[in-house]
């Protein structure tokens, strides 16, 4: 199996090479990260996001040298964001998708096709939320509340849209006090880290103390919640919340 992912991967870095930023090239992604050994999927995961993240930097740095047009420039951009996704980089496939709903919104006013709805940033927000980008949630409710705002904008909004405006700001708020929690939370871990370091300065490093054994199952847990996420996608089970 391990030659056989080497020869999918050596595929799927040609196409990309070659630009082929298409359903067949998502389709070879999607045949590697559906390998049934979990060990082999961890080393392929890591190795087609550092294929995907090098080659999405370049072509996207291309497309502004070559002035490619706007439904172009998507077209790409919505390759990566599919891929990403693929391979398991939530992070990277909600930049780009945040990137293409802003371009797609700075030039719909010429392109009406394109204007973004508010269930699409509303949408955005959700899957920002789900995965722990409390910040970014916070921009697409901003956007999705933009969106109902601009609808109408010589008549104002109907009592249906001012409802949901107010639900929406509710959900904002909430998501402000998640980043609040998560600041406070980081801080507390520098300084509990800082104090263990501090009481652990005298004793032998190697020493097995509630510290170490902490720290052990603390990477055993994150271990185990790794594997059953690839045991999913080997699964078929691919995270279509952010790739429709």
């Amino acid at each position: 199996m391990a030659g056989e992912a080497e020869e999918l991967i050596s595929i799927f870095r040609s196409q990309l090479i070659l630009k082929r930023y298409d359903d067949s090239t998502l389709r070879v992604l999607h045949t590697i990260m559906h390998s049934k050994d979990v060990g082999l999927l961890l080393s392929v995961r890591s190795l087609v996001r550092e294929i995907l993240q090098s080659t999405a930097f370049e072509s996207l740095k291309g497309v502004e040298v070559l002035e490619k047009t706007v439904e172009e420039k998507l077209q790409i951009i919505g390759f990566f964001v599919h891929a990403f996704a693929l391979a398991g980089d939530v992070e990277n496939s909600l930049a780009l998708k945040y990137e293409a709903l802003v371009l797609r919104d700075h030039v719909f006013v010429n392109s009406p096709h394109l204007q973004v709805s508010y269930d699409e940033w509303l949408k955005f927000a959700e899957d920002s939320l789900n995965n722990g980008f409390y910040l970014n949630a916070i921009q697409g409710y901003d956007h999705a509340v933009l969106s109902l705002q601009s609808t109408h904008p010589n008549h104002g909004v109907s009592c249906v849209q001012a409802h949901e405006v107010e639900e929406i700001k509710k959900l904002k708020d909430a998501t402000r006090t998640l980043v609040t929690s998560q600041s406070v939370q980081a801080q507390t871990a520098i300084y509990l880290k800082k104090k263990a370091g501090q009481l652990s300065g005298g004793k032998d490093s190697k020493s097995l103390g509630p510290r170490h054994l902490a720290s052990s199952l603390f990477r055993s847990g994150i271990k185990k919640h790794n594997l059953r996420k690839f045991e999913a996608f080997s699964e078929g089970k691919l995270p279509q919340n952010i790739t429709q």
